[in-house]
């Protein structure tokens, strides 16, 4: 075994490695399609509990609250957000939901 290959070794076994999912990406809205919808990062990995904290905590009363998906550990740990804790998404938007750039809009 070269040198080279025992510096990767510790690398490779780290993208391997299967990791749980450490939250959930949640949305509240008040109805499928709303612009206005916020999502949230939520550091639960169990579905019915990152949906249950977003209705008592975040939602407005009559929101529609749907569970998006799982969000992986680096996410979570990026985000710098404690097991049990949420972060609202700002600017979430989806594809079919984006405004057309005005020809006045100068790229960044």
């Amino acid at each position: 075994m070269t040198h080279r290959s025992l510096r990767l070794r510790p690398l490779a076994y780290a993208v391997q490695k299967k990791r749980g999912a450490a939250g959930r990406l949640i949305r509240a809205s008040r109805y499928r399609g709303d612009p206005e919808a916020r999502a949230y990062l939520v550091a639960v990995p169990d579905r019915a509990t990152a949906i249950d904290l977003i209705t008592a905590n975040a939602a407005e009363p009559g929101y529609e609250i749907e569970d998006l998906g799982r969000v992986s550990e680096d996410l979570i740990a990026a985000m710098t957000l404690p097991p049990g804790k949420f972060v609202s998404v700002d600017e979430v938007h989806h594809a079919a939901q984006k405004k057309p750039r005005s020809p006045t809009e100068k790229n960044e």
